[in-house]
């Protein structure tokens, strides 16, 4: 990170509203935006934290904008936002909206969005915005695609049913284990961390057993199940065969943690 955006930018940690009102007090009239995912990684927010960031954000005249590169028509079609019910001034979008092809986008409010189109607001306060694979037709198309086929009926309800039947494979072979540990995260993206502690940020998942997680994921990859090291995501063309690849991972990997640790 450049030293001036490092000297620029304020952190506040997740689920801490008090934290960010102070931060917001202190600062105040010097604070542009509150950038934030509106589901930390794999770490939800907690009841009525992100009205708060909202009313919060208001008080202050400070514009809200969401990163849903990830929970963008994953969560639901109308992303975290549909799901928490607060609305941004600006929202980040990508991944799946270019279907598997680089493609992204930034959507928000027509007084904001106005300042692209040079013919509303002027030169003084027109922002160029491009990008190397701006509309990009081969993305377009496939993004479009994956857009039509989640708006099908019961594509949602099926992906949440293939992420809940995956954490109930790892709860029934951890809770076995005796190992502390934790299914953090949303039916259509979580993870397990290994802690016996409540996690509410980032700073939690830093701070759990990263060489049990290390070891975990490792076994699973072996196995021939594709983990990142941080997260899972459901996919809706899993197949019966697939969920069995999974369980048999997943034994092995909890038996190899429970040997080692």
């Amino acid at each position: 990170m450049q030293e001036s955006i490092r000297r620029d930018t304020l952190v506040a940690p997740f689920n801490d509203a008090c934290f960010l009102e102070s931060l917001l007090s202190e600062y105040e009239g010097e604070i542009a935006a509150v950038f934030m995912e509106p589901f930390q990684r794999v770490i939800p927010p907690e009841e009525g934290f992100l009205d708060s960031v909202r009313a919060l954000c208001n008080k202050h005249n400070v514009l809200l904008i969401f990163d849903e590169i990830v929970t963008g028509f994953r969560f639901a079609y109308g992303g975290a936002q549909e799901v928490y019910g607060v609305v941004p001034d600006i929202c980040t979008l990508g991944k799946i909206i270019g279907g598997g092809f680089p493609l992204a986008a930034i959507t928000g409010k027509k007084d904001i969005m106005d300042h692209f189109d040079k013919s509303i607001v002027g030169n003084d306060k027109w922002l160029m915005m491009m990008g190397t694979l701006s509309g990009n037709p081969i993305a377009s198309i496939a993004g479009l695609k994956t857009l039509e086929i989640l708006q099908r009926k019961g594509s949602y309800d099926l992906l949440y049913s293939h992420g809940e039947r995956i954490m109930d494979i790892y709860r029934k072979y951890l809770d076995l284990s005796g190992l502390p540990y934790q299914v953090v995260g949303h039916p259509t993206l979580f993870d397990i961390v290994f802690t016996d502690k409540t996690v509410k940020n980032y700073r939690d998942v830093f701070f759990s057993n990263s060489s049990r997680n290390l070891t975990f994921n490792k076994v699973l990859r072996e196995c021939g199940l594709f983990k990142t090291p941080t997260k899972l995501y459901p996919s809706l063309v899993l197949t019966e065969e697939d969920f069995e690849l999974t369980e048999e991972a997943v034994r092995q990997a909890t038996e190899a943690i429970t040997s080692v640790h």
